[in-house]
């Protein structure tokens, strides 16, 4: 434990762990592998992101009423998309809305937007609904389309961060404790199923631990693991995401701008680590894990689409941008490793890994159905339940800590008027370091005042904090927190811009229309249509009262099917001649 201060070089590095397990670390088996869930069971998710209004319309283009404009952080895409790393992507559907029918839609060729002609969507063809009805036109000779609302869908992932992550059930019918959190999982070679332990590149840190239920056993545990220590070279197959680090040019590269470019981009990128030797390997970054997929196509012409053409039982090994987000996810490539260092082969690990159903998610290692008849040929020699232990870290506390101009070394490279340029990535390593699955816990001050943790840095006089992954990015500062996993808010709350609702929401009682105040209803469903009741009262008191008691309202295309049902007559859209 140190609470003093340190100049210029690297104030604390913790390397490597113990080689051998307290007794309540022991005992511990692999009853089940848990992969993430592929959202086949999860319903009302596809999302309508309106555009606009038409105001003009051909073959070729769909002309907005206003611009739509471009994102400030990637370049020839409007904010309204890339906001949520959305695109107008090649042959995905744009639709229209239609009042009196289906929908109409078309393709998006693929220049589909630029900021030059902001109000304008190229398309690949005119707009149709899926029964081939096109717009039209009205009596004045106007597209019916003008004046209508346009919007894409996009099917939006709502598994909890449960359902996204992949973990290990263990189980032990000792009286060992709950694994804890950074201790290191490695074999236990007494076991007749392992071998031998994992090798340091395969170190796995515990990111993450719970009690859990297993089938027969007492005591049970779910962990999430994070790698501590494997090689990672820049590639430009693999889409990087902001606090990955990587190896290149016998340097530490940090992402500070998510990316999968074809060429390496120094913008995106800050150097650190160099107060390591070129072979070192950082730990993955604690908050790149169970992300949230973001499903960029639309290739179904059904308005009622439910996965709008994605084949939620495929796509995870057949699209490319799919597999590229949650195979870069920390807990799936820990569970991956772990797999590989076991001897499984990369192929057969990335198999096993495939998001399943809620019902078949849990894998267990002893079955060969479940594993796919693979056998392991590493540090397991079989499918089995495989014993494993935890092991603690090195570890250094740095509480109170004082550091002073971190990464300029000594007195004529720290001065001010001596100093040269250090990258915020870089600097921050100086701080501290956790090398092959040792641990630093630090907090303190720097020399400009800011709070330091491993969280990032924050400024104790505003409370405005820059995490890790953000340090070095051009169009970040210190700023307010804008993630939140849990907010509570008491009192008013006064949004002055746009509350954009992504996720299943729950509106509790106080939020409901009545007739007496605005609120949120719900759609009437076709069984209500169909109907016969009335409402009861005699009173305007009663007859409100049993009105505002089911706060159902009717779409356009509900009220037609009502009158269709109730064989209401309607006028005709044409002439008709009464003679």
């Amino acid at each position: 434990t140190n609470s003093n201060s340190n100049f210029g070089g690297c104030a604390a590095i913790s390397e490597g762990y113990r080689d051998s397990s307290f007794t309540n670390d022991t005992d511990w088996n692999v009853a089940r592998i848990k992969v993430a869930t592929n959202l086949s069971d999860k319903l009302n998710n596809v999302r309508r992101i309106y555009l606009g209004t038409v105001s003009a319309v051909t073959s070729s283009s769909i002309t907005l009423t206003n611009d739509l404009g471009e994102s400030e952080t990637v370049s020839g895409q409007p904010d309204i998309l890339a906001r949520d790393g959305y695109t107008f992507r090649t042959n995905s559907y744009v639709w229209v809305e239609n009042p009196l029918g289906e929908d109409w839609r078309t393709t998006f060729t693929s220049s589909a937007w630029s900021p030059a002609n902001a109000d304008q969507l190229n398309v690949n063809a005119a707009l149709s609904a899926a029964d081939g009805t096109i717009p039209g036109t009205n009596a004045a000779g106007d597209d019916n389309a003008i004046g209508k609302r346009v919007y894409i869908r996009r099917l939006v992932d709502t598994r909890t961060p449960s359902e996204r992550r992949y973990t290990l059930l263990l189980s032990n019918t000792g009286t060992a404790r709950i694994p804890v959190r950074d201790y290191v999982l490695q074999t236990d070679i007494t076991a007749v199923n392992i071998d031998s332990e994992l090798a340091e590149e395969n170190t796995l840190v515990v990111a993450s631990s719970g009690n859990a239920t297993v089938s027969g056993v007492n005591l049970a545990a779910e962990v999430s693991l994070r790698r501590a220590s494997t090689p990672v070279a820049w590639s430009n197959t693999v889409y990087w995401k902001k606090g990955d680090t990587v190896r290149r040019s016998n340097k530490h590269f940090t992402c500070i701008e998510a990316n999968n470019d074809a060429t390496f981009d120094p913008s995106k990128w800050s150097e650190s680590y160099v107060h390591m030797a070129t072979d070192f390997n950082p730990e993955d970054f604690y908050k790149n894990e169970a992300d949230i997929i973001v499903f960029d196509n639309d290739t179904s012409g059904n308005e009622d689409s439910t996965t709008l053409g994605y084949n939620l039982s495929t796509v995870w090994t057949t699209d490319s941008l799919i597999a590229g987000q949650y195979q870069r996810s920390t807990d799936y490539l820990a569970l991956h490793l772990f797999l590989y260092g076991l001897g499984f082969s990369t192929a057969q690990a990335t198999e096993l890994l495939i998001p399943q159903p809620e019902a078949d998610r849990e894998l267990d290692p002893s079955n060969t159905t479940d594993m796919n008849n693979y056998t392991p040929s590493g540090a397991a020699n079989a499918l089995a339940n495989w014993a494993v232990e935890l092991r603690r870290p090195s570890v250094i506390r740095l509480f109170g800590h004082a550091w002073e101009w971190s990464g300029y070394l000594n007195y004529t490279k720290a001065l001010p008027k001596y100093q040269q340029d250090l990258s915020e990535q870089n600097r921050f390593t100086y701080y501290f370091t956790n090398a092959g699955g040792g641990r630093v816990y630090a907090s303190g001050f720097n020399q400009e005042g800011f709070r330091v943790s491993p969280q990032g840095l924050e400024d104790i006089t505003t409370g405005k904090t820059l995490s890790v992954e953000n340090l070095g990015a051009s169009d970040i500062t210190i700023d307010d927190p804008t993630e939140l996993t849990n907010l509570t808010l008491r009192g008013t709350t006064t949004i002055n811009d746009t509350l954009d609702l992504n996720a299943n929401t729950t509106f509790g009682p106080q939020t409901t229309a009545s007739t007496s105040k605005t609120g949120v209803v719900e759609l009437a469903t076709a069984e209500q249509l169909r109907g016969t009741s009335i409402v009861a009262g005699t009173t305007e008191a009663e007859l409100n009262n049993n009105i505002s008691q089911n706060p159902q309202v009717v779409t356009a295309k509900g009220l037609n099917y009502w009158a269709r049902n109730a064989g209401v007559v309607t006028r005709r859209e044409e002439t008709l001649t009464l003679y």
